[in-house]
């Protein structure tokens, strides 16, 4: 790869016990000679989703709903959060995201994603993650949760 090259790279940890499920180093830029980035933190650090539960169904009456996760506690490092709501698009998932510094969002049950003019809404919701965004020297390194599945049925949008 040539130098001055920017580059993404990725690593899945799915079956290993106390690892993200993915870890992703952004923004690389590949420099002359030695290109080692070191050790890859690839652990949780009593990071995990705390609710909703895997593999439940949310009511309309269960507006605003709150997604709750532990803290990241690595020494040093302060992340931003990203829960996502993932919505089956083709052959991958495309979320509705929502970003904070907490270790919680409230989402009010009329959010939505707009993508190559289309509209997608949290009734097509298939799963959620919280993904870990922090710098890293002049990278940025972003670990996923694992996934769990969830059926969102929003109250109805004025529209309706």
């Amino acid at each position: 790869m040539p130098r001055g090259s920017i580059v993404t790279l990725y690593f899945e940890a799915n079956e290993v016990t106390g690892a993200f499920r993915e870890t992703y180093v952004y923004e690389y830029v590949v420099k002359k000679g030695d290109n080692n980035l070191g050790q890859i933190d690839l652990g949780l650090y009593g990071f995990g989703l705390t609710s909703p539960d895997d593999d439940v169904e949310i009511g309309q009456d269960n507006w605003p709903l709150e997604f709750k996760w532990t803290v990241y506690g690595r020494a040093g490092v302060k992340p931003t959060y990203r829960l996502n709501l993932n919505i089956p698009v083709l052959f991958t998932f495309v979320p509705i995201e929502k970003i904070t510094e907490g270790t919680s969002v409230f989402i009010n049950g009329n959010e939505k994603l707009t993508l190559l003019g289309l509209e997608f809404r949290l009734n097509q919701v298939q799963n959620w993650t919280v993904c870990v965004e922090y710098p890293a020297g002049d990278h940025t390194i972003r670990h996923y949760s694992e996934s769990r599945k969830i059926k969102l049925n929003p109250p109805p949008t004025p529209e309706e």
